[in-house]
């Protein structure tokens, strides 16, 4: 999986989330929602990142293990701080190395587990 992101009111906002299955026709994008971006950008990440996580748990036999582009940086902080917003924190846990870099996030959602 991969994040995009653009600078939005000065920051840095997610925009697209991809995810690519090699075994499987399973890849998807899903692209935030332009509309609620320019009238409530913090709900517009929340439902983006609700619709992934909507598409993991339905095809959770595909995507048990996802691997991140990034995740030691950039996406890692960004895929935690809003999965963070909609799951329940003691369903994410996380392994940090010395560097603060994000080594692993793990979520159980729904009686299904994602690393």
């Amino acid at each position: 999986m991969d994040i995009e992101t653009i600078e939005f009111n000065g920051k840095q906002t997610p925009i697209a989330i991809s995810c690519a299955c090699t075994s499987t026709f399973k890849d998807k994008l899903f692209l935030i929602d332009k509309d609620l971006l320019l009238s409530n950008s913090g709900e517009a990440v929340v439902k983006l990142f609700k619709d992934y996580v909507s598409y993991l748990i339905e095809n959770h036999y595909y995507f048990e293990n996802i691997f991140a582009h990034n995740l030691g940086s950039f996406d890692g902080y960004f895929l935690f701080q809003n999965l963070s917003k909609i799951i329940e924190p003691d369903n994410i846990t996380t392994i940090i190395d010395n560097q603060n870099k994000f080594i692993q996030i793990r979520i159980d959602v729904n009686n299904h587990i994602f690393t």
